[in-house]
């Protein structure tokens, strides 16, 4: 596997397989900035390149890859960002606060939105029900977002769950829609 990017070109190379360290490759030099995100220096780049993924060392010279830390995913091959989706629905008077996620699927991975309405928006839930006010939803967005980043998976809860820290884990989020749940 190799590791790169539009402004670094490659940087790194693995064996295969999750667990295998990215190792830079010859003349690359990687490393985490206080922040913890990627930074490479490598004679084809002009200075050096800070990127948005997050990283930690790993054995000599390597590292692993963490995520991004600007949850930036893929869907359907673009580029979505899923704060984006929450700034967009949060904007909207049937939402007070909203959070994408990615469900994994078989074939392609789904987005979803869990979503804590306003009195409005429960208005809406109450006379056209999940499933009209989640394309009600997604057409509101439309003017903002491209097709792939409006959300096709929905839940509609009183408060998002949150942690200790006040932040919503990706993973109390993901239990919101389980694989046996009736998709809307």
């Amino acid at each position: 596997e190799i590791l790169g990017s539009t402004e670094t070109g490659a940087i790194a190379s693995r064996p295969g397989g999750d667990a295998a360290p990215w190792k830079p490759l010859p003349g690359a030099r990687v490393w985490p900035d206080p922040a913890g995100l990627l930074t490479v220096e490598a004679p084809w780049i002009v200075g050096s390149s800070h990127g948005a993924d997050q990283i930690r060392r790993s054995g000599d010279e390597g590292f692993a890859l963490l995520g991004r830390a600007d949850r930036v995913v893929k869907i359907e091959g673009k580029r979505v960002g899923l704060a984006a989706i929450e700034a967009a629905l949060a904007a909207l008077p049937e939402v007070v606060e909203a959070a994408a996620l990615v469900l994994p699927g078989a074939a392609t991975d789904r987005l979803a939105a869990a979503v804590v309405l306003s009195e409005a928006g429960q208005a809406h839930l109450a006379a056209e029900g999940v499933f009209r006010l989640g394309r009600r939803l997604r057409a509101a967005i439309a003017d903002r977002l491209e097709p792939a980043a409006r959300p096709r998976h929905w839940r509609f809860i009183t408060a998002l769950p949150r942690d200790g820290l006040g932040k919503c884990p990706a993973a109390a989020l993901a239990a919101l829609f389980p694989k046996d749940a009736a998709d809307v």
